[in-house]
């Protein structure tokens, strides 16, 4: 939800905000509530909104669970923000779009980081041999092909137009006198 409110192309610049660059990483990145084995038997609450918050839990964080259940929207969303963060490039890291640009591929490395993780469970399972509840089990070969396939849409944003970005960087930053931005 949240990822999808920031994609708009207008609402991306709020990201230029510190705080609600914390606010995300916190939504997306920390787990949130542990779901037990005998809560993740539970039915479903009889109405809605719910009597308690339980059937808000996840076995493995809110990411792993977005991706196992809704991939396309999360990896969609991403890829949205990233493509936005380059076109407001102007071919050096001295702009106001800056700490924009530079957090909006930072989140997009840390997805693509969870996403591997799930490939990888996905194919090989756990290094101890144990099914982890909540990921992907070897079973789900649809699933993995999907999961595979944004990947490999997620790292050609990346490898193309995201990194000769950061290398126009880099080359305007060696150009610079050693002031500024690569003496520190």
């Amino acid at each position: 939800l949240l990822l999808g409110f920031f994609a708009d192309r207008h609402r991306v610049t709020l990201l230029r905000e510190p705080q609600l660059q914390l606010v995300l990483d916190a939504a997306l990145f920390e787990p949130g509530p542990w779901k037990s084995a005998a809560a993740g038997r539970a039915p479903p609450p009889e109405t809605i909104p719910g009597a308690d918050r339980g059937h808000l839990t996840t076995p493995v964080g809110f990411l792993f669970n977005e991706l196992v259940k809704s991939p396309s929207v999360v990896l969609e969303a991403v890829l949205c923000m990233l493509r936005v963060a380059v076109e407001k490039d102007v071919g050096r890291p001295d702009s106001a779009n800056e700490g924009l640009i530079l957090y909006l591929v930072r989140l997009a490395v840390r997805v693509e980081s969870y996403l591997l993780f799930l490939i990888d469970h996905a194919r090989q399972g756990s290094p101890a041999g144990a099914s982890v509840r909540g990921l992907l089990p070897p079973t789900e070969k649809q699933m993995l092909a999907t999961l595979e396939d944004l990947l490999a849409r997620l790292r050609r944003e990346l490898q193309t137009d995201t990194l000769r970005m950061l290398l126009t960087w880099v080359k305007w930053g060696t150009n610079q006198p050693e002031q500024g931005l690569l003496a520190a």
